[in-house]
């Protein structure tokens, strides 16, 4: 589970495509290195669930062919893989950071909180309950009503995937 909140009372996502462009912006830098599980994008925090991908020789190539100096140190032994990650989090902070201060007309400087934060989840329990938690955000914080209130998290793709999975006639009834 990892989670950042902006500093002070800014907020991350200051018009609609700032969500989509803080989204594209993780798939470059985080996407290829994680798997994702469940995301939640609120004004000023969010929240993905996700899991480090094993080091395959494919992601040996991309980590090479990105040619970061954090991913060559790592490649090389001289870094451990946890020092390369936290460098594709900071390129992503600040990626994103800059592209929000040159929307804004005078705003300068940190967006978000110094580090972003991190639980480990250990079992399926834990999982469950952070995947819950997550998609329950916006209703928690006063975002919506229901989940279906939120466009920014990925409840609608879970949702898609289990309508897709159990169809049902609307004309069907019990006998």
């Amino acid at each position: 589970h990892i989670y950042n909140h902006a500093v002070g009372i800014e907020n991350l996502f200051k018009v609609p495509r700032n969500y989509i462009y803080f989204l594209e912006k993780w798939d470059k830098y985080i996407s290829p290195y994680f798997a994702n599980y469940a995301f939640c994008l609120m004004p000023n925090h969010f929240h993905f669930l996700c899991k480090a991908k094993p080091i395959s020789e494919e992601l040996k190539i991309k980590i090479a062919e990105d040619g970061t100096k954090r991913g060559l140190a790592f490649l090389a032994g001289e870094v451990p893989v946890n020092v390369f990650y936290e460098s594709q989090f900071a390129s992503f902070f600040k990626s994103y950071t800059q592209a929000i201060n040159k929307q804004e007309v005078n705003r300068f400087g940190g967006l978000f909180k110094a580090k972003f934060r991190r639980t480990l989840v250990s079992n399926r329990e834990e999982f469950m309950y952070y995947l819950c938690y997550i998609h329950h955000n916006p209703i928690h914080h006063d975002m919506a009503a229901d989940y279906n209130g939120w466009e920014n998290t990925s409840y609608h793709i879970y949702l898609e995937q289990v309508s897709d999975t159990f169809k049902v006639s609307d004309t069907s009834k019990p006998k």
